[in-house]
């Protein structure tokens, strides 16, 4: 467990990136979001999970863009 803000509820899973950036973090609060399982590549991170109070499926993408034009250019970004 994270504690964010005070508060212990905060859960995570976080990416290291190449190059400058620290990379990318997604967070959720553990008393409204039962985390199931993660996906994460080069380029995004993700979590499959439930909502704990009405039971219905939330999936949360972080996109991560490098700064670099060269590395945008090469994964068709522009």
């Amino acid at each position: 467990m994270l504690r964010l803000w005070e508060d212990n509820n905060i859960d995570r899973i976080h990416k290291e990136v190449e190059g400058g950036a620290r990379g990318i973090m997604t967070m959720w609060h553990i008393n409204i979001v039962v985390y199931e399982r993660h996906i994460i590549n080069k380029r995004f991170a993700a979590i499959i999970s439930q909502n704990k109070e009405k039971n219905v499926p939330i999936i949360i993408v972080n996109v991560y863009s490098s700064g670099h034009l060269k590395e945008k250019l090469e994964c068709g970004m522009k």
